[in-house]
């Protein structure tokens, strides 16, 4: 009986292995579509395997929100290259962990109250493709961002954390207002430097994994950080 269970566990062992390899592999295939042109997404297990060589640099405070002061230089550049009246709105910068997973504990909640007939599975499959576990956001090099005009906010084809065929940056279907609106924001903040999300019209980020994955990179400088509450450590 000894080596019968030692054998089930071995096995088990060896179809996890196997299940690990065939999913590297096809992280790695894809990878390789992106590099080729045929596809605009990269896997997240291509990019959350990447390795991280901290570079320190602080968080400091823009528009009320915590980014990493490089991104916030940066949103700045981006601010200068648009027309007088237009400006960018931070929507949401530096994320917790803390507050990562209470977002997707609440994101459950939602889920379960509207969509009740949905398996645990499919809960999990759709919660993961809006507010993974980890996230950029999680670095501080990580931005959700909005144009506005005069102060207002402009119609970019979907409301903020609206998850639906037209959230992707490049979605057919929107007005001629929405896709301009659009396609000026994605001009100055990648001019500024920053990579856009292509399922996520507004997220754009540098210096985390998920930039140097599009940047073809071998590493990301900024990793997961936990902010200090001392007055002393907050700039501005």
């Amino acid at each position: 009986m000894r080596h019968q269970h030692q054998r089930e566990e071995q096995g088990e062992t060896d179809k996890k292995t196997l299940t690990s390899i065939l999913m590297s592999l096809r992280a790695y295939y894809n990878y390789l579509l992106f590099r080729l042109g045929v596809r605009k997404v990269l896997p997240a297990r291509f990019i959350n395997r990447l390795p991280v060589q901290e570079c320190g640099e602080e968080l400091v405070s823009c528009q009320g929100k915590y980014v990493r002061k490089t991104v916030c230089e940066m949103l700045a550049k981006a601010e200068r290259l648009l027309p007088n009246g237009y400006s960018i709105k931070l929507l949401d910068g530096y994320r917790s962990k803390k507050e990562q997973l209470r977002r997707r504990a609440q994101f459950f909640k939602q889920l379960d109250a509207e969509h009740p007939e949905w398996t645990a599975d499919e809960r999990e499959r759709y919660v993961n493709r809006s507010i993974a576990k980890r996230s950029g956001h999680n670095t501080g090099g990580a931005v959700d961002v909005t144009l506005a005009h005069e102060g207002k906010e402009l119609d970019c084809g979907t409301a903020y954390l609206e998850f639906t065929p037209l959230t992707r940056t490049d979605a057919k279907g929107l007005t001629d207002i929405q896709q301009k609106n659009r396609e000026m924001l994605f001009q100055v903040m990648t001019t500024a430097g920053f990579v856009n999300y292509p399922l996520e019209w507004w997220h754009y980020c540098y210096g985390d994994k998920m930039y140097a994955a599009y940047k073809c990179l071998p590493l990301a400088q900024y990793g997961s950080i936990e902010r200090s509450m001392k007055n002393d450590d907050i700039h501005d």
